[in-house]
């Protein structure tokens, strides 16, 4: 995986956080990875796996 700029996920004050890059020269997909392995593989999404999962999250379609 090549150096992106990672975003770390708003309100992330320590330790494990979620960062997300969007890959535009990739057809707009969208990686997720976890702050504290960065090392580790990162997940990718498609923009509409992204919006839907997004949405699940605000609608509370998660027990987190």
């Amino acid at each position: 995986m090549k150096p992106y700029e990672w975003t770390k996920a708003y309100g992330c004050d320590a330790g494990s956080c979620v960062e997300t890059f969007l890959d535009t020269e990739d057809g707009g997909l969208i990686f997720v990875r976890n702050s504290a392995e960065p090392s580790r593989a990162a997940v990718s999404f498609t923009a509409e796996e992204w919006r839907v999962f997004v949405q699940g999250v605000k609608d509370g379609e998660f027990d987190v």
